[in-house]
């Protein structure tokens, strides 16, 4: 198991999506409705210029515990989330024993894998 601190999350997926030619990261953008039809989904979005619509083949939904698009998907009561009120960690966590000598890289130095 690796568990990943959000700021050590964010750097990797922050990589790897500036690398998509057909992908990009928007901030300050709060996602407030999810819709789709038979043709296409859609996010109605408040950003610093104002509410606008994105439409696409589908809508992933990486926007927490208190998340609308899960919300949207599968109803307020069946998704309430909450945030953990304590930090949960795992620590000294190895598995090069079960790997043998095979190495593991760590371009983002996460720390003992």
């Amino acid at each position: 198991m690796v568990a990943l601190t959000l700021n050590k999350l964010v750097t990797i997926v922050h990589d790897h999506i500036s690398k998509q030619k057909d992908a990009s990261i928007l901030w300050s953008h709060n996602v407030v409705r999810v819709g789709q039809d038979d043709k296409k989904a859609w996010v109605d979005i408040e950003t610093p210029d104002g509410t606008k619509r994105m439409e696409g083949s589908y809508i992933v939904g990486c926007d927490g515990a208190t998340s609308i698009v899960r919300r949207s998907v599968v109803g307020e009561k069946a998704m309430s989330g909450f945030t953990w009120d304590k930090q949960l960690v795992a620590a000294d966590v190895s598995c090069r024993n079960l790997l043998g000598a095979r190495s593991i890289t760590d371009p983002y130095n996460l720390g003992p894998l």
